[in-house]
């Protein structure tokens, strides 16, 4: 069985909580993404086209990965502007992929995630360090780290071992070794409070062990250093200002609010499963397969993906 480390748990509890504004709701045809978005000033600022939506207590959102991401972009970096959610086939979009976000009245059409965060998310230094530890770094740390101690130590067996390093050096194994050195990033952690307090370091012990890794494959040092600062970076930057980040309502955990991290996280540890055709599955499996996830995680994956 698979188990989520303590202070992993900790790291993510510790995060304020929001509630995300309810949401213009519609169901249209595949031809409406060909004449949506040119609307009057009256038009709502945003259509978001998706699967599929679910919505209670109040709150719309929808029911896969990656729109459910965008959805949470919109809320956080335009809080003040409107946005309408429609169901569509993904047939609807020439390039057969959805999230299609479309934003009148200048009528751009973005198709990919890719050019969506783009024109969503303003850049500056700030917002930078939280979308590279999300996006590219938080998300990766997240779904390592659930893995069960043993299974952990099978890596370190493997992969830290002099016979593993001078016989296991083909491409197929960098990935583990990835594993391993963001694993203990992570677990450095030992809680968001200690996170705020000091500067991640980097473990000593791997470091050394791993220097003759760094010079067959030097990409795996490039990606722990970049997690490294962005963590950094990101903690002390929470510490300084937590409501440039997130809107808090309430300190503690009710049922009806929804950690918008744990959405994110929820969001990419599923985009990431084989079993779907476009990276959704039933989040139901979720609780089955990881048991020890967040109050909040769980509360995201009931309310939202439940059949």
């Amino acid at each position: 069985m698979l188990k989520v480390p303590a202070p992993i748990k900790a790291f993510f509890d510790a995060f304020p909580l929001e509630k995300l504004p309810p949401l213009e709701v519609s169901e249209t045809d595949s031809a409406a993404c060909t004449v949506v978005g040119g609307g009057s000033t009256e038009s709502p600022d945003f259509y978001l086209y998706t699967y599929g939506h679910k919505e209670d207590l109040g709150t719309t959102l929808c029911t896969d990965p990656t729109s459910l991401a965008v959805q949470l972009l919109l809320s956080h970096f335009h809080p003040k502007k409107s946005t309408e959610l429609a169901t569509v086939s993904h047939l609807a979009n020439m390039d057969g992929k959805l999230p299609l976000l479309v934003q009148p009245p200048s009528n751009r059409t973005f198709l990919s995630f890719s050019s969506i965060y783009k024109n969503l998310v303003p850049s500056t230094p700030q917002i930078n360090t939280l979308s590279a530890l999300v996006f590219y770094n938080l998300y990766h740390a997240w779904i390592v780290t659930i893995l069960d101690p043993a299974y952990a130590q099978q890596f370190e067996d493997m992969f830290l071992s002099v016979k593993s390093l001078e016989s296991n050096t083909e491409a197929r194994f960098v990935e583990p070794l990835k594993i391993r050195f963001m694993q203990d990033l992570i677990t450095d952690h030992k809680n968001l409070a200690t996170a705020m307090e000091q500067s991640t370091r980097l473990p000593t012990r791997l470091v050394t062990s791993m220097e003759s890794v760094y010079n067959t494959h030097p990409e795996i040092e490039e990606i722990y250093c970049r997690a490294h600062d962005a963590l950094t970076a990101f903690s002390k930057l929470l510490a300084e200002s937590p409501t440039q980040f997130f809107n808090v309502k309430d300190t503690g955990f009710e049922s009806q609010e929804i950690s918008s991290l744990d959405c994110l996280v929820a969001s990419y540890v599923y985009s990431l499963r084989p079993e779907s055709p476009f990276g959704q599955t039933r989040l139901g499996h979720m609780v089955q397969d990881f048991p020890d996830l967040s109050s909040h995680a769980v509360s995201v994956v009931e309310e939202v993906y439940k059949q």
